[in-house]
This record gives structure tokens, C-alpha cells and sequence, in this order.
């Protein structure tokens, strides 16, 4: 693909939300457990009960996630706002975690994007600051949950590490800045 369209412009990950989603806990609810759960009743629900229920199903819940990438993709990226620029092509894959959750990795073709190494820095910098942002959700916000952070595990000192070999927590950048490796 990048032989055909170039280097792509984005690099996303998506991951699957099952126990989030209530309208798929209520469909899993209706097939396995032949009940009809109301929104407040899957509120209510354990994440240990949300879990198990999802585990029960598989194939719903893949299917389910592949119509929500779809409906994502479409619906908000390719959409008339163009949250990351006018998309021109797209790839995915679809991957599963150990615990059998679905995430996709994409890659983001946007027409008129300034190329790394044909284009000044500041021309990218000014390119990915339009549609990118970066800041940690103050604790009152709902997005705190969701949004992936660090957190440091076995594989983090493995190899004789004593530190993250990662090296998280990382400071942050003041503005967007591109690093030539060479």
C-alpha cells in the first residue's frame, strides 16, 4: 500500500469497549441468557457480570465491534467535519487480545499532507497541531477512564531493567516537534 499511496498520514488504535457498550450487553442478554435487560439494569451490572456475559458470545461481540469500526470510520471520519482531514484511503487490522477483545490498527491515507522529508518541519508541525491535541482529562471528566495511560507491568523491567525500560512516565513536549533520527 505505501508502494501505491505513499507513506500513510495516520497510524490509529481502536479498541473494543463491550463492557461500555449497552446496547450490546442488552443483544448478548436477549441471545444467552434469553432476558431483556434495561439500560439501567446493564448499569447496574458488575464488571465481572458484563464480563462473563461478553465471554459467552464471541462472535456477536466481533461482529458488533466490526459494525461499530464500520459505522466509526464512516460516520465520524469519513464524515463532512473530517476530524483528521479528507481521508483518501484506509487499511485495518483486526487484532485480539489474550482476553479475547477485538482492537483494530489502522493506517489513515488524508489527501494534502505535507510529507515527512519533502516538506519543511514546521509545515508537518502546523499540519499535525490542527488535528491532533494532547492533554491529560482533569479528574472530574468522564474521559479519565477511558483514555490509555502507562501503567507500569512485569515486561516494563524485563531484560535487567531496574527502571521502566520504557522510560514512563515521559515529560511532555511544549509544542509538536519533529526529530530528524539521522
Amino acid at each position: 500500500m505505501i508502494r501505491q499511496l505513499d507513506n500513510p498520514t495516520w497510524f490509529c488504535s481502536f479498541s473494543a469497549a463491550e463492557t461500555r457498550w449497552v446496547h450490546l450487553l442488552k443483544t448478548l442478554g436477549r441471545i444467552v441468557e434469553q432476558k431483556q435487560y434495561t439500560d439501567e439494569e446493564i448499569k447496574q451490572t458488575t464488571w465481572k457480570q458484563k464480563s462473563d456475559l461478553i465471554q459467552k458470545d464471541p462472535v456477536t461481540c466481533a461482529r458488533n465491534f466490526d459494525h461499530m469500526v464500520q459505522l466509526f470510520i464512516h460516520d465520524v471520519l469519513k464524515s463532512s467535519v473530517m476530524p483528521i482531514g479528507e481521508i483518501a484511503d484506509h487499511f485495518y487490522r483486526v487484532e485480539f487480545q489474550q482476553r479475547g477483545s477485538p482492537h483494530i490498527h489502522g493506517l489513515f491515507w488524508v489527501k494534502e499532507t505535507p510529507q515527512y522529508e519533502r516538506h519543511p518541519s514546521e509545515e508537518i508541525e502546523t499540519f499535525v497541531d490542527k488535528y491532533i491535541t494532547c492533554q491529560k482529562p482533569d479528574k472530574s471528566s468522564d474521559m479519565e477512564d477511558l483514555v490509555k495511560m502507562h501503567r507500569h507491568a512485569k515486561t516494563c523491567k524485563k531484560v535487567g531493567h531496574n527502571v521502566c525500560r520504557f522510560n514512563f512516565p515521559l515529560p511532555p513536549m511544549p509544542r509538536t516537534m519533529i526529530f530528524n533520527t539521522s
